[in-house]
């Protein structure tokens, strides 16, 4: 992982949480992992109300994104043809 893709993360990270929450602090991450496969990290992401576990908001409520970031620090969503930063965070994947 390079210095472009940490930095990245780091922006989704704020960015993701600020954007699903409408910026409301009843929200949160449920999941927020970061792999590195051969020079391309990816990052997949939920976010969820605070206890919301084994209700239908856990199942209908929450936003789930699979995120690649390449070598140059570019991003791309998983199964569409949506690129660069402000459009990935922008776009929900379920």
């Amino acid at each position: 992982m390079n210095d472009k893709q940490r930095s990245v993360i780091g922006k989704l990270r704020i960015d993701i949480l600020a954007n699903d929450s409408h910026r409301n602090d009843g929200y949160e991450y449920k999941r927020f992992e970061v792999k590195e496969h051969s020079g391309f990290i990816e990052i997949i992401s939920e976010v969820g109300l605070i206890d919301d576990e084994n209700t239908l908001a856990s199942v209908f409520a929450r936003t789930r994104r699979q995120i690649f970031i390449g070598p140059r620090g570019g991003c791309r969503l998983a199964g569409t043809h949506v690129r660069g930063y402000r459009n990935v965070i922008i776009a929900i994947s379920t």
